[in-house]
């Protein structure tokens, strides 16, 4: 390469491959007058096993642009490092682009080329890659960096390097592409020239032809005969990849008629499309239609709807002026179809039935049936006559092959008039109603009505039913819209005697717990038939009372239902039963504090209702007391009397209210005795309890002869308790009285002075109090409290007045002398 000291720029490019993805990326078109290198950059055979090759680039001549560059499309990715290849550009300062462009395409293999070395008088430097590929990506530092790399999949060992100016003072580079023609009409056999003229862009031009937007094979230059008719079109490409088409190119064939309006007949008031169909030319279309041969206003379209008879036909002109006219397709209108024999509005039918019949007038083509009776059609029913015995609504349907249709008058079938349900006798009871009925088949609606009971009318029983309250004979008359006229059988209607209760149940008794029961016993007359009997206790059925007679063995008011075979149903008087008043519950003793309110209750079984109460305390009244409970504080005998409205009494037993048993004051928990025999008084005191209160003292669980009051003098050390009872026998236990001596210091462990890094066990002996003793220990003063040290034995690792405090289980408490330790 050929070097210019000060005065020419170095672009060092390190080129080498490895393997990677293509992404899609932007890159820059050059103006029309850049001048390319003199050489091809031929890098290095990019095999493992081959050697790299290195072009020699001293020949390259790359000059400054005097047109702006364009942007366009690319793909490719650069990586690696090595070798290098220098490329130099003029001394002219300003921003520069350095483009790379794929030559052709070896293996997919990747390319790194790093962009060092940037002179400052150069100004700002871009390297850029183009090519045909879609993907790719380009990976860029900091452009004021020393170094620039950026990564492009590059595809190909041959490449055309270009070096642009990125100044804005200069114009844009053109490409104008153009056709010789835009359409023409290819008649069977000929073929057409197409040519494209092509100016502007840089460098050589190369060219691709499209049939139907499809690339044509092999059709690269800027002719191309075409033989079949399509659309064309030219692609014009410079050799920075600027591009531009001519636009689609229309070779059409000749204008002809794919499809012709038909000949077709129509009802009067609908219509007909005629249309044509159209083949070759060019579009768009224009349609004229004709009627008659006369034309058709604003008929402007491939499609005409007819609307009245006559012949119609089509011209048609496409957008390269061919014209065609078509053949007449002629409109007929069908006669309108009509029924000229119709159908009687109503008719009898015999047992064998009865054949309906019309005939039809106009109409075109085939003529169809559907006969219906009562809206619904009649399956098979499908030719112009239709034999029934059936009632019913009938009438027929004619469609012709237009679709036309007529419908018949509606024939009324209706059979012979005659009883299809009779009134039936019946036995009724007194008050009650017979309903006779009766149903007709056959006949023309609406039906009249008139019943007779012995041979004359009824007034105003004119329905096809009647209720009958008196014994007779009863028939009905019944007409139909046709006049005519059946009578049904005659019902036979017998009214029975009422049924009625002779006797009165006793209407109040008492049962006696000592009685197995009470029986009672209704008595009837009247009625019809077999009688039912069931009895009820307290508006409720007895299941299995169903005679005349029920032995109630409980309290309850009974009484019975009585019915007959016609449903006649009589009530006995109401019988009340009551059971012999006993006493079913009462409170139990009551154990009170003193000051509480306690409740007092009692409930009763039997007798009437209507209780009443009266309280009771050691046999005198209580004032007030008379409802089923009763509330006091008050400590006694109670007792309650319960009357009900017969007269019947009950009395409870006793009902003791007790105050409860309570210690008001407990022994002394410790008791200090001077020596171990010495005298030391203790006590304990009661209140409430039933009857006399007893005491019994023990020491160490064992009871003390003789200790059987209240007071008690200790005599020797121990555990003490007294046992407190009364009559009822509530029963009440101490608190534990410890009898011990004074709880005293005897010994301790001798200050001294210790060497630092071990320890002295320190401890304190005492006598006296209760076991087992628990210690806190203390250093320098009692409110300096050593946490965790709850033992007998301390041991001491640092300088300090050491003391413990020592308790027993009866409470004494016992604060210790101080031990010195001197830790050296």
């Amino acid at each position: 390469m050929k070097r210019h000291s000060n005065k020419i720029a170095a672009l060092l490019i390190s080129i080498s491959t490895i393997c990677s993805g293509i992404t899609a990326i932007s890159a820059v078109a050059a103006s029309e007058k850049t001048i390319q290198a003199q050489k091809e950059i031929i890098l290095y055979d990019q095999s493992e096993t081959s050697e790299k090759k290195n072009t020699d680039f001293s020949e390259i001549n790359l000059k400054r642009p005097n047109k702006n560059q364009k942007d366009f499309s690319f793909a490719y990715q650069i990586t690696g490092k090595e070798p290098l290849i220098e490329l130099g550009v003029d001394e002219e300062k300003g921003d520069y682009i350095v483009v790379i462009k794929r030559a052709k395409r070896p293996n997919n293999d990747i390319i790194e080329i790093v962009l060092n070395s940037l002179p400052e008088e150069l100004g700002t430097a871009l390297l850029k890659a183009t090519g045909s590929n879609n993907g790719g990506a380009i990976f860029c530092t900091d452009m004021t960096s020393d170094m620039i790399a950026e990564t492009i999949d590059i595809l190909s060992p041959l490449f055309e390097v270009y070096v642009f100016d990125k100044t804005n003072e200069y114009e844009e580079v053109k490409l104008n592409v153009r056709a010789n023609i835009s359409s023409c009409v290819l008649k069977y056999g000929e073929t057409a020239e197409l040519k494209a003229y092509a100016d502007g862009g840089i460098g050589d031009l190369s060219y691709k032809w499209f049939k139907n937007g499809v690339i044509i094979k092999g059709a690269t230059s800027d002719t191309y005969t075409a033989t079949e008719p399509a659309r064309y079109s030219c692609t014009v490409t410079d050799s920075v990849g600027l591009k531009s088409s001519t636009g689609t190119i229309n070779v059409v064939s000749t204008l002809s008629f794919a499809k012709l309006p038909e000949n077709v007949t129509i009802i009067q008031g609908s219509s007909a499309d005629m249309s044509v169909e159209i083949s070759g030319g060019l579009a768009p279309y224009t349609y004229l239609w004709y009627k008659n041969n006369v034309e058709i206003p604003n008929s402007n379209s491939a499609t005409y709807t007819a609307t009245s008879a006559g012949q119609y036909k089509c011209k048609v002109t496409d957008s390269l002026g061919q014209s065609i006219t078509g053949r007449y397709g002629t409109v007929s209108i069908a006669p309108e179809l009509r029924i000229s024999v119709d159908l009687n509005e109503s008719q009898i039918t015999p047992g064998s039935g009865t054949r309906l019949r019309i005939q039809t007038s106009g109409g075109y083509g085939s003529l169809s049936y559907q006969w219906y009776k009562d809206d619904s059609p009649i399956s098979g029913a499908k030719s112009s006559d239709y034999v029934t015995s059936t009632a019913g609504n009938y009438y027929c349907i004619v469609t012709d092959s237009l679709g036309q249709t007529v419908k018949s008058k509606v024939c009324k079938i209706v059979e012979k008039l005659s009883i299809a349900s009779n009134p039936s006798s019946a036995i009724i009871a007194p008050g009650k109603s017979a309903k006779l009925s009766i149903s007709v088949k056959g006949g023309a609606a609406p039906y009249s009505y008139q019943w007779y009971k012995g041979g004359n009318p009824i007034s105003y029983a004119t329905s096809d039913f009647y209720y009958a309250y008196t014994s007779g004979s009863y028939y009905c008359v019944v007409k139909d819209a046709l006049n005519q006229e059946v009578s049904s059988y005659t019902a036979q209607i017998t009214v029975a005697d009422k049924l009625a209760i002779t006797n009165k149940l006793p209407e109040s008794l008492i049962l006696y717990r000592k009685d197995s029961g009470h029986t009672y016993t209704v008595y009837t007359t009247g009625g019809y038939g077999s009688k039912t009997y069931q009895w009820y206790k307290n508006g409720t059925i007895i299941l299995g009372a169903t005679k005349s007679t029920y032995t109630a063995t409980c309290g309850g008011t009974y009484f019975c239902k009585v019915s007959d075979s016609l449903g006649q149903t009589i009530f006995s008087n109401e019988a009340k039963l009551y059971d012999e008043l006993y006493l079913s519950s009462q409170s139990s003793d009551k154990i009170i504090n003193k000051g509480v309110f306690t409740t007092l209750s009692v409930s009763v079984t039997g007798g009437s209702p209507e209780y009443t109460y009266q309280w009771y305390e050691t046999g005198i009244k209580i004032k007030g007391a008379t409802s089923s409970s009763y509330r006091t504080t008050t400590p006694g005998r109670y007792s309650c009397v319960i009357k009900d409205s017969l007269g019947q009494k009950v009395e409870t037993g006793y009902i003791n209210v007790i105050e409860k048993l309570k210690i008001t004051k407990q022994p002394v928990k410790c008791a200090i005795m001077a020596t171990y025999t010495s005298k030391t008084p203790v006590s304990v005191k009661t209140s409430g309890g039933y009857g006399r209160v007893r005491y019994q003292w023990y020491r160490n669980g064992h009871a003390i002869s003789g200790a059987t009051s209240s007071d008690y003098n200790i005599y020797a050390t121990g555990n003490y308790t007294c046992r407190i009872w009364d009559e009822y026998g509530q029963t009440l236990k101490t608190n534990i009285c410890y009898a011990c001596l004074k709880l005293q210091q005897t010994g301790k462990t001798q200050g001294t002075t210790i060497k630092k890094g071990t320890s002295l066990p320190v401890s304190f002996s005492v006598k006296g109090g209760t076991q087992p003793y628990s210690y806190q220990w203390y250093k320098n003063t009692f409110n300096n409290m050593i946490t965790g040290a709850t033992s007998s034995v301390y041991n001491v690792t640092e300088t300090g007045y050491y003391a413990c405090r020592i308790t027993d289980v009866s409470g004494q408490v016992l604060y210790t002398d101080y031990i010195s330790v001197l830790v050296k």
